[in-house]
């Protein structure tokens, strides 16, 4: 996309379905890079695969969401950083970062999901420091608003800041929303002072 030519790693694996044309074609300019980010995979080589490696679980002892997906703010700091280093990006938004943990509601009527709001903190958190190392993170937007349909899994993983009672489709803010509002309010000025190390 922004090279014009496909990463030296992948590139056998790509060259008999790449058309004359296709790369000039594809490297136009962009106003704005989307990142979507959710974890890790972890491979294993696997000889009869396809692609020669299959996915595994991360490792017992990290810790993960109820998809069973790593939880590592470092990891997507240094994602950032290596893209703002390996290619000239432009703007950098962060289009999608969420995480799906079984939300109950609770007796007082409420959906108290301290766990989503540390995993939105500390994510938050490392986006800020690639930020403040110059990366151009201009914006950030939680997956989900609203829990929603997975295409993968249907409606239940719940990923949204807002609960969904997908019976009556009532809508009930969750804590980690009010959490998200307030954390908006405390800190509009971040959206304010530029990119690249502001």
């Amino acid at each position: 996309l922004f090279l014009g030519v496909y990463p030296r790693r992948v590139q056998a694996e790509l060259d008999p379905f790449i058309r004359p044309g296709d790369l000039e074609l594809i490297r136009q300019p962009v106003d704005f890079l989307g990142v979507n980010h959710y974890c890790r995979m972890y491979i294993r080589a696997r000889s009869d695969a396809i692609l020669g490696y299959e996915h595994v679980s991360p490792p017992a002892h990290v810790p993960k969401t109820s998809f069973d997906w790593e939880i590592n703010p470092q990891e997507f700091r240094d994602t950032l950083l290596w893209l703002h280093n390996a290619y000239p990006c432009p703007p950098v938004y962060i289009t999608e970062n969420g995480a799906y943990f079984e939300d109950t509601l609770s007796e007082d009527g409420k959906v108290h999901d301290n766990r989503r709001i540390e995993f939105l903190e500390s994510y938050i958190h490392a986006m800020l420091e690639a930020r403040n190392q110059g990366v151009d993170v201009r914006g950030y937007f939680v997956w989900s608003l609203m829990d929603n349909f997975e295409w993968a899994c249907g409606y239940r993983p719940t990923f949204g800041i807002i609960k969904v009672d997908f019976a009556t489709y009532r809508r009930l803010p969750k804590e980690s929303y009010h959490w998200y509002r307030d954390f908006i309010q405390r800190h509009r000025n971040l959206a304010c002072s530029g990119g690249g190390g502001g």
